[in-house]
């Protein structure tokens, strides 16, 4: 059983929606996660080149109503994110944010990430990411983005187990 991986994952072109839901939700994410505020209103989309089960998140809330007659429970699982096409070698804290009500909920290959903003809301790394995306979508390098992860993890017939 391992403790610590780094698992590389395709940055996707997302449906939007996070960078509404996100700042809506946040208020109630507080009573979980105190330094929320620092977080990017929006995520950063990975197709992950393992599939990964999240059995043990490091947070779990209750179901919070944050759009009126929905209810919806949230997981979060800490990890540190790196984009070798930024700085090799430079980590930075994030948050696997899993929402049961979205439509990535039950597809293991497919991870949503908050990130916090690194640099004030003029510079962050889902900015810089998303930016890099869109001017250099031909090159590789942009195209990346790792996460590590720092917990038991078993790996069991292609499995990533967390």
């Amino acid at each position: 059983m391992n403790t610590r991986i780094k698992i590389k994952g395709k940055i996707q072109k997302g449906l939007g929606e996070a960078s509404h839901t996100i700042s809506r939700q946040k208020p109630f994410f507080k009573k979980y996660i105190k330094d929320i505020d620092h977080y990017y209103n929006g995520t950063i989309n990975l197709l992950m080149e393992k599939p990964i089960i999240i059995s043990h998140p490091d947070i779990i809330t209750e179901p919070i109503e944050w759009t009126e007659g929905f209810k919806e429970t949230f997981e979060f699982l800490n990890i540190k994110l790196e984009m070798e096409a930024i700085s090799k070698n430079t980590v930075y804290n994030g948050l696997i944010y899993i929402a049961h009500g979205s439509p990535h909920f039950a597809d293991p290959f497919y991870q949503e990430i908050l990130a916090p903003n690194i640099y004030g809301n003029d510079f962050n790394f889902i900015g810089i990411i998303k930016k890099l995306f869109a001017q250099y979508a031909n090159i590789n390098k942009y195209k990346y983005c790792n996460i590590i992860i720092d917990k038991p993890i078993k790996e069991e017939n292609g499995l990533l187990l967390i």
